[in-house]
Formats: C-alpha cells, sequence, structure tokens
C-alpha cells in the first residue's frame, strides 16, 4: 500500500500522510517534536511513513507485522498511537492519555482532525465554516480532553456559552463591538449553524466507530429568517451607487447582484462570455452556482436577461468584445476571478462612500433579496423567479421576499409606488413601464446628463451629481452656495 508524504507548510515539522483503499481516502497529520531539527523530524516522518505503509498492507494481507514495526508501535506516544487506531490500522490501547495527562479514549482535537482529514475534498468556505464550529469546540473543551466526555447537558452548556461569548473573532480585536467593548455573543442563526457542525462531526465519529453517541443530537440547528436583518436596497438608492461606480465591470456586478440576484462572489465568478446570449428573441444567462453544484442540476440554471439589465451586460460587451479581443470562453469578470467575496466588498464600500450612503446590512444578500422582491413584485410567478435565481419557492418566501414601504403607500392610495412603473387594475405592476424608467437612467453612463459620475467635473463634494428620472436631485455637502451662519456673520462685519 503506497502511502505519500507532504509537508504542512503552515506548522513546523509537520506532515500529512495519505493513502487510499477502495476508493476511500484517509490522510493522518503526522507531527515530530518541534525540538529537533527540519532534517531529522524529514527522517522520522519518512520512518513513520514507511511503518503506517507496512501496517496497511498487513491488515489487508491479515499477516502480522514486522518486529521492527511493533518496536516502532510500542515507542509510540498515546496521542500519535491513537491516531492510527481512529483509522482502523491497529487496536486501541488500554489507556491512552491526552495533553494535560489525563486518561482518555479519544482527545477531542484528534476527532476533529480525522474529521477534517475524511472531508477534505469539500469546498474551502465549507472548511472555513467547519474550522469556525471547532476553534469553539477546542477553545470550551479544550483541545486535549476526552471527547467522549462530552455529554448532552454539557453539549446545553455549551449552546448557552455560545450564545454570550462564542464571538471569537471580534473578541480578538475585531470590530464587531460598539465603541471600545468588543463583541462576545453570536447571533441565533450562527449558533445553530454551529450546533449543526459539531452534530456532523459526531456523526462522522459515530460511523467511523470513535463514539456511541451524538451529544448534541437534539440541539436547536435549524436556521430561521431574521426580519431585523431585512433592508429593501430601493430604487434610487441602487442607481445612485451604481452612478458613482468607477467602471462598467463594476457597474455589470452590481446590477447582476441587484436586478437579478447573483450571488457574490461565487456566481459572478463563474460567469463565462459564452454563457450570455443577447439575442432579443431569448435573452438569458446561464449560471452556474459552487454553492448548489452538489443538487440534482448540478447547480446550473438560465436566467433571462430581464430589459432594466441588458444595458450593463451590453456595455461589457461592447468593451470586452468576447469572440475578437478576448475568447468567448473567458471570464466575464476577470478582475475578480480568483479574488475573495473581502476585496469585492471592499470595492463596494468605497463606491458608497463616494456617493455618501450609508452601508446597509448584509451587503450583497439584500441585493439578492431586493431583486427577488422586485421580481415578484413585476407580476412573475414565484416558480418562475425560483427558478431563476437557484432557489425553492419556499425559500423564496421564508428568506427572501420582503415588504416594502412603496407598497404599503400605494395600497393606502398614495399613488403608484416609485421606480416600478404604473400599476395596472389587476394590482401588478408592468414590467416594461419599469424597464423604462431603469434603462432611461442607465444608458449612455459616461455621457448621460442624467447620471455624470466623472469626478473631475462633479465630485460628491463640489455639486449635485445625481439627477433621477423624474428631476428630484439629492443635495450634497458643500452644494449650498450660500455660507453657514458662523460665516455669514463675519462677512457681513467686513462689508
Amino acid at each position: 500500500m503506497k502511502v505519500s508524504k507532504t509537508k504542512d507548510r503552515t506548522r513546523t515539522n509537520t506532515w500529512r500522510l495519505r493513502w487510499s483503499d477502495q476508493g476511500q481516502r484517509y490522510s493522518i497529520v503526522w507531527t515530530i517534536d518541534s525540538k529537533v531539527s527540519e532534517a531529522i523530524a524529514e527522517d522520522r516522518a519518512e520512518v513513520a511513513r514507511a511503518h503506517l505503509s507496512h501496517l496497511i498492507e498487513c491488515g489487508k494481507r491479515k499477516i502480522p507485522p514486522d518486529i521492527s514495526t511493533l518496536d516502532w508501535l510500542a515507542q509510540l506516544g498515546d496521542r500519535e498511537h491513537a491516531k492510527l487506531s481512529s483509522k482502523g490500522i491497529v487496536q486501541e490501547r488500554e489507556t491512552e492519555t491526552g495533553a494535560g495527562g489525563t486518561a482518555v479514549s479519544l482527545s477531542l482535537q484528534d476527532l476533529t482532525e480525522g474529521f477534517l482529514a475524511a472531508n477534505q475534498d469539500a469546498k474551502s468556505t465549507t472548511i472555513d465554516k467547519w474550522n469556525q464550529a471547532i476553534g469553539n469546540l477546542h477553545r470550551y473543551f479544550e483541545r486535549g480532553s476526552d471527547a467522549t466526555a462530552i455529554t448532552k447537558h454539557t453539549a446545553k452548556i455549551f449552546r448557552s456559552w455560545l450564545l454570550t461569548d462564542g464571538n471569537i473573532r471580534d473578541t480578538k480585536g475585531g470590530s464587531g463591538g460598539t465603541g471600545d467593548k468588543p463583541r462576545t455573543d453570536l447571533d441565533r442563526n450562527t449558533v445553530a449553524r454551529r450546533i449543526g457542525i459539531c452534530r456532523q462531526i459526531f456523526n462522522w465519529a459515530i460511523e467511523s466507530g470513535l463514539v456511541q453517541e451524538n451529544p448534541f443530537a437534539g440541539l436547536p440547528a435549524a436556521v430561521h429568517a431574521n426580519p431585523d436583518r431585512f433592508f429593501y436596497v430601493d430604487r434610487r438608492t441602487t442607481q445612485r451607487v451604481i452612478a458613482f461606480a468607477n467602471d462598467a465591470t463594476m457597474r455589470g456586478l452590481l446590477a447582476l447582484n441587484r436586478l437579478l440576484g447573483l450571488r457574490i462572489p461565487s456566481e459572478i465568478q463563474t460567469l463565462r462570455w459564452s454563457d450570455i446570449n443577447l439575442s432579443h428573441d431569448d435573452p438569458h444567462i446561464r449560471i452556474l452556482a459552487p454553492k448548489t453544484e452538489h443538487h440534482r442540476n448540478r447547480g446550473r440554471r438560465v436566467a433571462p436577461i430581464i430589459p432594466n439589465l441588458r444595458p450593463f451586460i451590453e456595455e461589457m460587451w461592447t468593451l470586452a468584445q468576447p469572440g475578437i479581443t478576448v475568447p468567448l470562453d473567458s471570464p466575464v469578470f476577470p478582475r475578480f476571478e480568483t479574488t475573495t467575496g473581502t476585496a469585492i466588498r471592499s470595492a463596494t464600500l468605497k463606491i458608497l462612500r463616494r456617493a455618501e450612503i450609508e452601508v446597509w446590512p448584509n451587503l450583497f444578500s439584500n441585493g439578492r433579496k431586493s431583486a427577488i422582491t422586485d421580481l415578484l413584485q413585476d407580476g412573475h410567478d414565484v416558480v418562475d423567479v425560483a427558478e431563476w435565481v437557484g432557489n425553492s419557492p419556499q425559500t423564496i418566501w421564508q428568506f427572501y421576499a420582503m415588504a416594502t414601504g412603496e407598497n404599503r403607500r400605494r395600497a393606502a392610495g398614495g399613488g403608484t409606488s416609485e421606480g416600478r412603473g404604473t400599476a395596472t387594475q389587476t394590482g401588478k405592476h408592468d414590467p416594461q413601464d419599469s424597464a423604462k424608467l431603469w434603462t432611461n437612467s442607465w444608458t449612455n453612463h459616461a455621457s448621460s446628463p442624467q447620471i455624470r459620475s466623472t469626478q473631475a467635473t462633479c465630485g460628491p463634494r463640489k455639486t449635485p451629481c445625481f439627477t433621477g428620472s423624474e428631476g428630484n436631485q439629492w443635495a450634497m455637502r458643500d452644494s449650498n452656495p450660500r455660507p453657514p451662519r458662523c460665516k455669514r456673520g463675519a462677512l457681513n462685519q467686513l462689508s
């Protein structure tokens, strides 16, 4: 049996020993004493790899191992021996001690490391979420503690601790707290997700024969909608944000998120020019969603290029010249193809600061919610909208559809919903009327007299830079030609 050895660049004198058996991949993190030199550690890791390969081969052929391998096993510490026994390579010792010297059968660290090793083919974002929950487990129960000693009672206490003191990020110097006091609590939905991950880890341990029961079974792990975090990004705000975007790339990205509900960053990173069809009889976009690629449709869906969105797609297409300047299979957003969501968020926050707009919660998630809300209110069936945005109708009603103040005012007889066009007698909005408003305001960004984002001529602190389609202007700071009161009195005295 061939066992590979790979150096772990993130930890000193640490290697990963990997092998496959009957289509199943296995991995063990093997750490050598940090006090020895790297050359000696390399030799010891190679010895471990050779003995491990021999043990696996002996187990398959059902023959006893060599004397040298048995001597090597006898000299192993309890922690290293537990790693081998957790994979079924050797029998468990009667007592295997943890970091604190307490007799344990399986340390919590070995359990979590085994879970990560068995699922190393998961997406990096998923592993990041797992590591957050594992960090909470290690902090509360300690790494070397006995994993089998966690009971349902202590699991409940752990959940209560997560609600009040589980915020590791902000207590380590993050900016989640208000004022000088760091935030220590976690949102209930965050706690539910992490309890669900803990339950997943122990379910894997049960299937692997490492523990007998799951102490997290039965604890609340369902995620519910949080209306307090819902925010409808209205048409005027969206227009203003896009008007202050520097280039066609950012305008297109923001429009895809706010008008068609694309997920940021995953779905714009997989978008290719060949996925865009600008024909007039069936304009559409083929979207690949990494988040749902494990579903039956492999995460693929087709969404229409609605009239509001078309000008932004055409602008990017004209500048990129797909099939002429760049290949059709090249990314639509090459700048963000390999970046993180944080980089895209930072670029968007700069635009909001220039536009002097306060940041709303869940920046791109609420953009997606607002897009879905608009599609529903424009009269499209929820089944169609669910197909376009990649969710089920039930999920849309629970987590995405929002009530808006504009509809409340319209229902009370306050006129048509601003930015949506004229309401028909059936109570639905005409998408074509709404599209005209959007298109008239967002066509020809560089030269349009309605939206001028060139900072050399109309900086955000100089004169009003934006006029909506209705002719209303936003008052900008320092745009009042009259001096303030404190200066007005001084000028009167001088005159």
